[in-house]
């Protein structure tokens, strides 16, 4: 859906200065020439992982840099990631199964 390398999850990860893909489907941090509606992702891309106020760590993406994403398919991703930290926080951590090990 946007043309990823790898993604992977970091628990308890609170990122870095790398640009991070918005719930709104946008994307902040210092950029230039990334358009709202379409565009290239950046090399790296850090998802947030939150259920109500806490953040739970970060997907963070890289791209393979020649997949046009749309905002939509943005905001899909975004809607996952919290869809998946709003679960964990519904589901007690049972050691192998936990959101750690995701």
């Amino acid at each position: 859906m946007l043309g990823l390398r790898e993604c992977r999850w970091q628990p308890g990860y609170h990122g870095t200065a790398a640009p991070v893909l918005q719930p709104t489907g946008e994307i902040s941090g210092y950029l230039t020439g990334l358009e709202a509606d379409r565009a290239q992702l950046p090399p790296r891309v850090e998802l947030p992982a939150v259920a109500g106020t806490v953040e739970l760590g970060r997907f963070v993406l890289t791209s393979t840099g020649d997949h046009t994403s749309s905002v939509e398919e943005r905001l899909t991703a975004a809607t996952i990631a919290a869809l998946f930290a709003n679960a964990a926080v519904d589901q007690p951590s049972s050691g192998a199964g936990g959101i750690g090990s995701v």
